[in-house]
């Protein structure tokens, strides 16, 4: 990792230190910050920009000393609820849509491209392509595909009938 992924985690740990050095006993409540309006969860699609730590996002109505996670994480959480086809949500679960995001469209690009013959495009474009043709893959019934497989087998009468197939 470079020093600039460090700086949002640095941040937070000094809000942290900063509030629990004051005193325990100091019960003058910090000014609400204007609360934010929840978003829908993120569309598989479109999942926006990637995640990253603001100072905005720190409740500071919460002691870090009482309750740190919802110090840190109460307003991402209240912005980013579970998905209703989901048993979980949270940044790895984000980073996983965007990886199969991004994978889907790669392939997906390689099977609209034309690429030479005998390329890795040119294969991986027409392995994927092979699989989302629906028509093709159930035009055929599979008995059909194998009745040439098993009619020796059904030309089968006596035992001398399976020595020969065999």
């Amino acid at each position: 990792m470079n020093m600039r992924s460090y700086k949002p985690l640095s941040v937070a740990v000094l809000f942290a230190l900063a509030a629990c050095s004051q005193q325990q006993d100091q019960t003058a409540a910090a000014p609400a910050a204007k609360p934010e309006k929840p978003a829908a969860a993120p569309a598989t699609a479109d999942l926006g920009a990637a995640s990253t730590l603001k100072a905005s996002d720190i409740d500071t109505s919460i002691k870090p000393c009482d309750d740190f996670q919802g110090f840190v994480d109460k307003k991402w959480l209240a912005a980013n609820p579970i998905p209703s086809d989901r048993s979980s949500w949270g940044t790895f679960e984000m980073l996983d849509e965007r990886s199969l995001s991004a994978q889907k469209g790669i392939v997906e690009g390689l099977a609209n491209a034309k690429s030479a013959d005998g390329t890795v495009e040119q294969q991986v474009g027409d392995f994927y392509a092979s699989g989302m043709d629906e028509k093709a893959i159930n035009g055929t019934p599979a008995i059909d595909k194998l009745k040439p497989l098993l009619a020796p087998i059904d030309a089968i009468k006596t035992s001398d009938d399976v020595v020969g197939y065999l």
